[in-house]
C-alpha cells in the first residue's frame, strides 16, 4: 500500500447533473504545483454532488497549475488536500472523510471493493 497527498486544483463536470466526473489533481514540487492528472472515486452520483458543492464554494477563474488545455475543467482554490491510500499507480478512492472550516462529513462508496481512502482537508498554507 502506498500513500500521496495532492492538492486539488479544479474538477471535470459529470455527465449527471451536479456531480463531478472526477477531480484534478497537483503534486507539491519544488515549492510549488505540478499537475499529476485525475483520480476515479467510485462515488454514488449523490457523494459526487457533496464533493462538488464543496468544489463550487472554492471556485476561480484562474487555474493553480497548467491543466494541458483541459477545455471542460472547472478551477479551484488550491486549498483541498487528497490524501490517498492505494496500491500501485491508480489512484481510485471508495471513501473520503471531508473536512473544511471546522465542518466535517463523510463520504462512503458502499462498494465491496477493498478499502481505499481519501482525507480532504483544507491546507493552513502551501508550501515544501
Amino acid at each position: 500500500m502506498r500513500s500521496d497527498s495532492f492538492v486539488i486544483v479544479g474538477f471535470e463536470p459529470s455527465t449527471v447533473p451536479g456531480a463531478i466526473g472526477r477531480p484534478l489533481l497537483a503534486a507539491r514540487r519544488r515549492g510549488g504545483l505540478v499537475y499529476v492528472g485525475g483520480c476515479a472515486t467510485g462515488w454514488t452520483c449523490a457523494e459526487s454532488a457533496k464533493l462538488r458543492e464543496l468544489l463550487e464554494a472554492i471556485r476561480t477563474d484562474s487555474p493553480a497549475v497548467n491543466l494541458k488545455k483541459k477545455k471542460r475543467a472547472v478551477f479551484v482554490e488550491p486549498v483541498l488536500v487528497a490524501n490517498s491510500v492505494h496500491c500501485g499507480r491508480r489512484k481510485t478512492v471508495y471513501s473520503a472523510t471531508l473536512q473544511k472550516s471546522g465542518k466535517q462529513g463523510s463520504l462512503q462508496s458502499g462498494t465491496s471493493r477493498p478499502k481505499r481512502t481519501t482525507v480532504w482537508k483544507r491546507l493552513s498554507r502551501l508550501g515544501p
